[in-house]
């Protein structure tokens, strides 16, 4: 059992690192995973245990370690912003601070230190008592009460108060960017309306059941999957990106449509966590779930990082005091400036948040990653394996020279199929359909059933001749060959439509200097004549074990990747380095084996997201060079006695602040063209 959960306002690392490590150790918990970014806490439990019981034992480890929390369940919005004992008194504090600086007074400043501290001191003694000696808490502590003990009052509140006002700021912006991503995807339903004959109550959207019948008034969004009652248009644009209105009639709606016609009843499909919006949501939030090697690294950095640093910061004190003890309160203030230059927030709290913004702005242009590990791989692929069909052509097949009776016999078993030449037939067939049974698909290749006790065949042309009928035309173009009773009877022909932005991607993709491949189930006729106008490479009369078999033996210097969006491509885009589904008329199965999902169906989002994934990569590098460089630059200077106790917060907070306003450039920046990466 999954439960997610939001600890609004945690973005203390070691905090979080805490939380995390203490809710893992409920008897049962299974896993638990937190990320800053999101703010979100996914656990996993090896038991069915109540919502509200993981609720109280995950708020009563946080205010245990973290007060001004708030913690709430994912689907809840609250306004409720938590006015602490711990605010209250840092403000008290700070006012006895400006009182003791007007009358200079040693008890004053050691009270207003006590006042203002008191959730660093409070964070630093919940550590000691978990024998957690080393983190940014205590390097404050430190720092601060070796400024005290030389008499620098001045300057240890000071640290102390800028210090809680940049980790403020810090959470300001952390929430910027949450409310940004947020806005880009606008997709959360917080009510449905429910009918229930003439009564009309409201629902939260997880206790909707399958077969509900909800209302959804003009201008709201559907929330959950369902089949319309009657008739009405609808936005698509959020979920597909087709700009054009959509005009459903007793047929299938997805959550997330807008309703801009009339006030419509829609009986529910699926539950609310099983609907595209859910979907799509869990995959934008919970995307950096997954780690880059990037912040995997800088994990483990700061977790040594931190110790080493209190240990060089003993030997600024201990080594010249051995020479000459003459000197100990100077090197004791050069050790406390080390200390807080040292804090690892901007590195710990920026990188994530890159990632975040990253795969927030890939949302936007309908492209969901369900990792943001997938932001660094897409950077080193080198070869592109597409399919053809609702792929590089829109999918949308019309007949040449329609036969009535051949498209009854056909429209009789394909009617099982979602295959888009399937659903092509039965959309065209205009007549009663034959009862057929003992229907079985093989997947690229056709159907057989029984009419009666009569055989009925329908798929390509080597499909009939395996299943021993004597096929008398050859296969030319995109076709359906029919037997009835083990005779031949014939072919339908269909032409499908190359996409108007096909064209435009590849080259984009090229000129990455990425190779394009189509592999297709077409016949090599269709097959050529689609590449050349492309001018990619092609193989065609592929089955699903064919291409699977091509893109496990192609030698690449770089990842592969493989773009599809039917059943019979499922086993290649999961054996792929990277599968990337097309979501608005792909099945189920592509778009959940798949690493990457495109829900507009538009190959050009896929040059976009690389843009984005280039300029996310750049964005992670300056942080780490600008917060690094700073840091050496600062504790190099401190370490020699030539800076102060003001630069070193600049140096901690001013670079933290300046890391997440940078990582929020990723938010802003346009992509898809041609842009100049070079900052």
């Amino acid at each position: 059992m999954k439960c997610q959960i939001v600890l609004e306002g945690l973005i203390c690392t070691s905090c979080a690192g805490k939380v995390q490590n203490e809710v893992e150790k409920l008897e049962y918990i299974e896993k638990a995973n937190y990320s800053i970014a999101s703010q979100i806490m996914e656990v996993c439990t090896n038991s069915d245990i109540e919502e509200e019981k993981i609720l109280s034992d995950v708020k009563r480890i946080v205010d245990d370690i973290e007060d001004g929390v708030v913690v709430r369940r994912r689907w809840e919005k609250t306004d409720k912003k938590k006015v602490t004992i711990s605010n209250l008194l840092f403000f008290v504090g700070l006012i006895i601070f400006l009182i003791a600086v007007i009358f200079d007074t040693d008890y004053l400043y050691l009270i207003g230190y006590i006042l203002t501290a008191n959730k660093i001191l409070r964070r630093t003694y919940n550590n000691a008592r978990k024998k957690i000696f080393f983190d940014e808490n205590t390097l404050m502590v430190i720092a601060t009460m070796s400024a005290l003990y030389i008499q620098e009052y001045i300057e240890a509140i000071a640290v102390v108060v800028l210090y809680t006002i940049g980790e403020y700021f810090q959470n300001r912006a952390v929430n910027k960017s949450r409310n940004e991503i947020e806005n880009l995807i606008n997709l959360k339903v917080t009510e449905v309306t429910v009918v229930n004959g003439i009564k009309q109550y409201t629902k939260r959207p997880e206790e909707v059941e399958v077969g509900d019948i909800i209302l959804v008034k003009t201008g709201e969004q559907v929330p959950v999957d369902g089949i319309v009652i009657g008739s009405t248009e609808f936005d698509s644009s959020s979920i597909t990106g087709e700009a054009m209105p959509l005009v459903i009639s007793n047929d299938e709606v997805l959550s997330g449509y807008i309703n801009i016609g009339s006030v419509v009843e829609i009986k529910t499909t699926k539950k609310y966590k099983e609907s595209t919006l859910a979907r799509i949501i869990d995959l934008v939030e919970n995307a950096t779930s997954t780690k880059t090697k990037t912040e995997q690294f800088i994990t483990k950095f700061a977790k040594y990082y931190t110790p080493i640093v209190v240990i060089v910061a003993f030997l600024i004190v201990l080594i010249p005091s051995l020479i000459s003890y003459s000197n100990f309160n100077d090197y004791l203030y050069r050790s406390a400036i080390f200390l807080v230059i040292s804090c690892p927030c901007a590195l710990v709290i920026s990188v994530p948040l890159s990632y975040f913004a990253g795969v927030g702005k890939a949302s936007s242009l309908k492209v969901l990653f369900k990792g943001s590990n997938m932001l660094d791989d897409i950077l080193s692929v080198k070869e592109v394996f597409l399919d053809k069909t609702g792929t590089l052509t829109y999918g949308e097949f019309s007949l040449v020279e329609p036969n009535d009776e051949l498209l009854r016999l056909a429209a009789s078993i394909e009617i099982y199929s979602n295959h888009p030449l399937a659903k092509t037939i039965v959309k065209e067939n205009r007549q009663e359909l034959f009862d057929v049974s003992e229907v079985n698909e093989v997947p690229g290749m056709g159907l057989t059933g029984l009419i009666g006790n009569l055989s009925l065949v329908v798929g390509k042309r080597e499909f009939l001749i395996e299943n021993g009928i004597e096929v008398t035309d050859q296969e030319a173009n995109t076709e359906t060959f029919i037997a009835y009773n083990n005779i031949y009877k014939g072919k339908l022909i269909f032409k499908d439509k190359l996409k108007s932005t096909s064209v435009t991607a590849i080259k984009r993709l090229q000129n990455k200097g990425i190779r394009i491949h189509m592999l297709t189930g077409d016949n090599n006729v269709v097959a050529q004549e689609v590449a050349e106008e492309l001018g990619i490479e092609y193989r065609g009369s592929l089955l699903p074990e064919d291409k699977l078999n091509i893109l496990s033996k192609y030698q690449s210097v770089g990842k592969k990747m493989f773009v599809g969006d039917g059943i019979n491509d499922a086993p290649v885009l999961k054996q792929s380095d990277i599968g990337v589904a097309m979501g608005q008329r792909g099945s189920d199965l592509a778009i959940e084996v798949a690493d990457v999902v495109i829900m507009d169906d538009n190959l050009m989002s896929l040059s976009s997201t690389i843009d984005i994934a280039t300029f996310t990569k750049r964005v992670v590098l300056q942080n780490i060079v600008f917060a690094l460089g700073i840091k050496l630059l600062f504790l190099l200077l401190g370490g020699f006695g030539m800076t102060s106790m003001w630069m070193a917060i600049f140096a901690d907070v001013g670079v933290s602040l300046l890391a997440i306003l940078n990582a929020l450039r990723i938010l802003y920046r346009k992509y898809g063209g041609n842009y100049d990466y070079e900052v």
